[in-house]
């Protein structure tokens, strides 16, 4: 019976995720990570990329600045909406524009929605929603790079939850900002 036990232990211990962050943790604190919430609010406001630890990204590239998005329809029974994304690369900085379709789905074994996938010309990207306030403002975790980013409808005024959890969430990494009234 010992022998189970300890195998049994042993097991559970080589199947949690080395990287799966502390706030992962439906019971929780999945009430204030509900991604369909979050992807719906991009319907009546545009959310804009106010600030982040990635220096990169697939599709927007390296350095990227004025990152904004903005749902043009939604599908509730796919639990996505079709979005306008507009970007600046930092090679040419130019503005770019992409449309994307972003599914609401489960990571980190949620029963409900809280990461969102993006279908890009590059590829399916997911990044996990670790905090929303439900009206203003996003805090996402990106689990390959384990960069941060926040996300607001007004860059001058963030609510100040999110600001205090994305500085908590993101110490490992030096933040920058990506959207600011240069990108106006």
């Amino acid at each position: 019976m010992k022998v189970l036990v300890l195998s049994l232990t042993f097991v559970a211990a080589l199947a949690m995720d080395p990287e799966r962050p502390f706030w992962a943790n439906e019971d929780k604190y999945g009430h204030e990570q509900d991604a369909w919430t979050s992807l719906q609010g991009d319907l009546t406001s545009i959310y804009y990329l106010v600030k982040t630890t990635s220096l990169s990204d697939p599709v927007w590239g390296d350095n990227f600045t004025c990152v904004s998005v903005k749902a043009t329809s939604k599908n509730d029974v796919e639990k996505s909406v079709q979005t306008v994304i507009k970007f600046k690369k930092q090679e040419d900085q130019a503005l770019h524009v992409t449309e994307e379709k972003i599914y609401a789905v489960s990571h980190y074994g949620y029963q409900k929605p809280n990461a969102i996938k993006y279908v890009t010309k590059v590829g399916e990207l997911t990044d996990v929603l670790a905090y929303s306030n439900g009206a203003s403002c996003d805090v996402y975790y990106v689990p390959p790079s384990q960069d941060y980013e926040l996300w607001a409808t007004n860059i001058d005024d963030i609510a100040q939850e999110c600001t205090e959890k994305f500085k908590a969430y993101s110490t490992k990494k030096e933040a920058r900002d990506v959207y600011t009234t240069d990108c106006e």
